[in-house]
């Protein structure tokens, strides 16, 4: 669930890619607590990054440990440690060749050769082998705690400088959910046990930088004096001071106290970037927003009344009242956000999402439903339609949205309510399905393919029975239809086979509404050009620009220090 706790935490993001429609790149060698974060006794070639908001925490650098207070939960500093086979550009599609130099299918698909980068050191100085890679996928293969995408390895071989990963089906679509496994030094955790419980205080890895100094409040990172791409990185260190609220982070970063950020600021312009030339904010759309009806649960189990909220949403009010104008609505019914757009089949290239009260109105009458005395549908036995919308309300734009939402509703005649939770207990409700209406990140782990998008929302096999832990399809879909076509695209070879591929599943979401696109979620990047250039931005989208995720050592290997 990484992009719902990127707000105020992150976890490994293990996407998906589309290998027809890849631009396949070369190597990239390119050139609050109490003083956290002093911008007045720091190096100008030290950068400090606050990807989120969060209370202290704990030295744990585990890339595999979902309670890791480090990376697994918003801080992003361990990719800056632990660097995967691949890299990959979520705006503009493209592979950055890293631990691997190459990578080639055989078998129609199911297997999976990487050519092993030489010359690479951990910071313990011995050198990365394939054995250490192949370990590595074994693990991933062994403990399903940490197998979060949901990886079929059949077996796992290591030669002189190769892995070859086979798989029982074709995966042609999901090279960047294999890719991104972080790589781990064998001599290190083979005594580990269960790679998620194991407490990594004395990290030994592949990337950029190092673990320098830890208390709750700060962390920071030196640089690693063997990195294995030349002259880099340029910058000499990382701190990432930690600051428990949205206030005191924006104070920090209007202040010049913090060079780059991931927050959520309501009217960023105004509060941020017209306080300097050097502020400036970018948001790239890669990820979708949904409603999430409970199918197994009255009355969304009804598809009459998901067409009629779906209908009664004013989706261009969500975007420019809850989400400052940052989030741009989602107009069409596949729900694909603008970088993935060319995966939209022609079917359903038509199936728009409209803003239509007496169309939503109509749409309940033809079902059977009433209006009754207190202006409310009821349907014919007497039962109003009532539901009730959940969110997490610790986030201020969601809060918002709720808002909306339930004046959109209620004006469609649906008496809506909105019910505020705790991030654990929002999360808790959405898998056990104790909820009607939910507002979801539609993928949680974004990718250069739909792939991410529909697996997370559409695969039968991660829903559970309500009562029941569901690991993904909260709104409890089963169709052997969209199963099919999943399938069928995870083995697609081409662009053309990928878009064939998925046109049933896209016609299905556009008439059963299983969810209802609402707003394309925009990374949150707020940086500070005053010390360092090289930012990605909407004119140089070489990769996203939020600090928390696996990328953000793309972009700090990008970074050159202006003095």
């Amino acid at each position: 669930m990484n992009r719902l706790v990127s707000r105020v935490c992150s976890s490994v993001s293990m996407p998906r890619v589309a290998l027809g429609a890849l631009v396949l790149g070369a190597v990239i060698v390119v050139g609050s607590a109490s003083g956290a974060g002093d911008r007045t006794s720091a190096s100008s070639n030290v950068l400090i990054m606050s990807p989120t908001t969060r209370n202290a925490v704990v030295q744990n650098y585990n890339p595999y440990s979902s309670t890791s207070a480090l990376g697994s939960n918003g801080l992003g500093i361990d990719s800056l440690i632990y660097e995967p086979l691949l890299q990959f550009n979520l705006v503009k599609p493209k592979v950055y060749y890293w631990l691997a130099t190459k990578y080639a299918w055989g078998n129609g698909g199911k297997q999976l050769t990487f050519t092993i980068r030489k010359g690479v050191q951990w910071s313990d100085g011995t050198s990365l082998t394939p054995a250490d890679v192949a370990f590595t996928y074994d693990l991933v293969k062994k403990y399903a705690d940490i197998n979060t995408s949901g990886l079929e390895i059949s077996s796992v071989k290591s030669g002189a400088d190769t892995v070859t990963l086979t798989f029982p089906a074709p995966q042609y679509q999901r090279l960047q959910v294999i890719a991104n496994v972080p790589i781990l030094p064998q001599a290190e955790w083979s005594k580990a046990g269960d790679p998620a419980l194991y407490v990594d205080s004395n990290p030994v890895g592949t990337g950029p930088f190092l673990p320098n100094t830890f208390t709750p409040q700060e962390i920071t990172l030196k640089k690693n004096p063997t990195y294995w791409q030349p002259g880099e990185p340029k910058v000499d260190e990382v701190d990432v001071p930690i600051y428990s609220s949205d206030t005191a982070l924006q104070e920090a970063l209007s202040s010049d106290q913090v060079d780059w950020a991931g927050d959520f600021i309501p009217g960023v312009q105004k509060i941020y970037v017209d306080k300097s030339p050097n502020h400036h904010f970018w948001g790239a759309p890669i990820y979708t927003i949904d409603l999430v009806p409970n199918l197994d649960t009255w009355p969304t189990s009804i598809l009459a009344v998901r067409q009629a909220i779906s209908l009664a949403i004013d989706r261009n009010a969500l975007s420019t009242e809850a989400e400052s104008g940052q989030d741009p609505p989602l107009l069409d019914a596949a729900g694909l956000v603008d970088p993935l757009r060319a995966y939209l089949a022609p079917s359903a290239a038509d199936a728009a999402l409209n803003h239509n009260v007496s169309e939503a109105k109509s749409v309940l009458e033809k079902a059977g439903f009433t209006m009754g005395k207190n202006g409310f549908f009821q349907d014919p036995t007497g039962k109003e339609l009532s539901l009730q919308i959940t969110d997490p309300s610790a986030f201020a734009d969601w809060v918002t949205a709720g808002s909306i939402l339930v004046q959109n509703l209620k004006a469609a005649g649906i008496n809506a309510s909105f019910q505020g939770l705790s991030v654990s207990g929002f999360v808790g409700n959405l898998s056990s399905g104790n909820f009607q209406l939910a507002q979801w990140f539609g993928t949680t782990s974004p990718g250069v393919n739909p792939y991410s998008l529909y697996n997370n929302l559409f695969n039968s096999t991660l829903t559970a029975p309500v009562g029941k832990s569901a690991s993904g399809n909260y709104e409890r879909f089963r169709s052997p239809v969209a199963d099919k076509a999943l399938k069928l695209f995870a083995q697609a070879g081409t662009q053309a086979q990928a878009v064939k591929a998925l046109a049933p599943l896209e016609s299905l979401i556009a008439t059963e509404l299983p969810v209802i696109p609402t707003v394309q979620e925009v990374t949150f990047d707020e940086y500070n050009d005053k010390n360092f250039t090289g930012w990605p931005s909407a004119a140089n989208p070489y990769e996203e620009g939020n600090p928390s995720g696996i990328t953000n050592e793309v972009v700090i290997l990008h970074l050159k220090p202006k003095s």
